[in-house]
């Protein structure tokens, strides 16, 4: 149903994650000498003789070949679509998009080219740990191996060609491409798992003990998040399958112009734009809730949709609400604000990025590290405070949520 004010949702609900204890992952027992054909000790299920012996003297292996080689575990992927499970695909996962290439990307795009925040992760190593975006080709990006041909082109139609509206259709259509991307890359990190292993090569003995024990938490992070995404994935399928996408909420921003970013992917908010706590992460299975976020450009114009499934009375439910209220009063700063804080799928236009002031870059690079192993930990604040102020207006929000 559409409605056009969003009532301030007002519970004690206290999430399950914000009371439990720190996630419990079993300690590794590092061992100096262990028999050659024992299972080496740091987890990998390899035999000790071909693992962690001579450890120290062994190799260390060139980054540009250990990110070259992760770059290609994530270009693996599958089809996400709900009848892939079936084999009625049309052949293998295609490079899909998960931000339309024609009004999205080539929306904020100069010659042919936008500025990537993923790109400037991959280049870590090359900038001495510091985030530089790089320019990218629209044609390459924003895609990941999450869809074959047939079904990225007929299930996502109605978002890439024509006329198209902020229908509720619409809003699922997109969230249902956002946690597609999230689900295939959550395997693809657990894919590079193995190779990140392989990081401790001619390290002394202490390092690798410490290396090995920080894996073996992301190892066991990792499952958790896929086990979240894997139910919420199922709740999609069920909602696109039986054409129920009322089930679907969502609250769709409109701009009267086009903002310099585009973005796409889904998040479990853990704190939301009034500085309130919802979930926790780092906790056993609490049953976290996520929220999907797209912002596009549709027809000349910027609109942002935040989509979830499930009640108004959760986490997700909070967070849209405060979104919301945060939209109202300072317009797209909000939008951007949680695109860099929470995603690392955004695109930028180039002469915008270069025209910024370096406080300002820095306050931006800042959001997008929160959270991130190479930056601080997310707090209760993190949508708070100063942003960005953009020429774009908030021409219209509309609201399609279950009652």
């Amino acid at each position: 149903m559409k409605t056009d004010n969003v009532a301030i949702i007002k519970s004690s609900m206290t999430h399950a994650s914000l009371t439990m204890p720190t996630l419990d992952v079993p300690f590794l027992k590092p061992q100096t000498v262990m028999g050659r054909n024992e299972r080496c000790w740091c987890g990998s299920n390899r035999k000790w003789k071909h693992c962690h012996r001579d450890r120290d003297k062994q190799a260390p292996v060139p980054v540009s070949k250990h990110v070259h080689e992760m770059r290609e575990r994530l270009m693996v992927g599958r089809c996400m679509h709900p009848a892939a499970v079936s084999g009625a695909c049309g052949g293998g996962p295609i490079r899909a998009h998960t931000i339309q290439r024609n009004g999205g990307l080539s929306g904020i795009a100069e010659a042919g080219h936008v500025l990537s925040i993923v790109a400037a992760f991959e280049d870590l190593h090359k900038n001495n740990g510091v985030l530089v975006p790089r320019s990218v080709g629209v044609g390459s990006a924003s895609t990941f191996s999450g869809f074959c041909n047939y079904h990225d082109t007929t299930m996502f139609r109605p978002v890439e060609v024509g006329a198209r509206e902020l229908s509720g259709e619409n809003c699922f259509l997109l969230s249902f491409r956002a946690l597609a991307y999230e689900f295939v890359m959550k395997e693809a990190a657990i894919g590079t798992l193995s190779l990140m292993r392989e990081n401790d090569r001619g390290r002394p003995y202490e390092e690798q003990i410490a290396i090995q024990e920080h894996l073996n938490v992301m190892g066991v992070a990792y499952q958790l998040g896929l086990s979240d995404l894997m139910r919420w994935k199922l709740d999609y399928d069920a909602a696109y399958v039986g054409k129920e996408f009322q089930r679907h909420n969502a609250h769709a921003v409109s701009f009267d112009g086009v903002l310099p970013v585009v973005a796409c992917g889904a998040f479990t908010p853990e704190v939301d734009f009034n500085g309130r706590q919802l979930q926790k992460l780092g906790v056993g299975p609490a049953g976290h809730e996520a929220v999907t976020f797209n912002l596009t450009v549709f027809d000349g114009r910027s609109v942002a949709v935040l989509g979830w499934m499930g009640n108004q009375e959760g986490p997700s439910g909070h967070f849209a609400a405060s979104f919301v209220d945060a939209v109202r009063a300072t317009g797209a700063d909000a939008v951007i604000k949680l695109v860099f804080e929470q995603l690392d799928n955004t695109f930028m236009q180039p002469t915008w990025w270069s025209g910024l002031p370096h406080t300002d870059q820095s306050i931006i690079l800042r959001h997008v590290q929160s959270g991130t192993p190479f930056g601080h930990e997310r707090t209760k604040e993190a949508l708070l405070g100063k942003g960005l102020t953009f020429p774009a207006r908030v021409d219209a929000i509309s609201s399609f949520v279950c009652r």
